[in-house]
């Protein structure tokens, strides 16, 4: 586990998101570029010692569609109502 990796488990524990910017000026988000952040309803995943793939298919297909409610609440306010693509 590398030290970002640390400082972010630090930073979930005190409930404060980590999110870094990368933009050809560094860490610091272009003046020109809108910066939005919607957060959504959170998940409460077990804690699983030896999780299974159908353990990992499961939380992962929660999140996503936690994930796609989220945009779909905001995306006429701040996607142009653009349909969203999870690859």
């Amino acid at each position: 586990m590398d030290k970002f990796e640390k400082f972010r488990l630090l930073l979930n524990k005190l409930k404060i998101v980590g999110v870094i910017f990368w933009s050809r000026f560094g860490l610091i988000p272009e003046y020109k570029n809108e910066v939005h952040t919607v957060v959504g309803k959170g998940l409460q995943l077990p804690e699983i010692s030896e999780p299974t793939d159908q353990d990992v298919d499961k939380y992962h297909a929660l999140f996503v569609e936690g994930l796609k409610e989220v945009y779909n609440n905001y995306k006429a306010k701040y996607a142009d109502n653009k349909d969203l693509k999870i690859y």
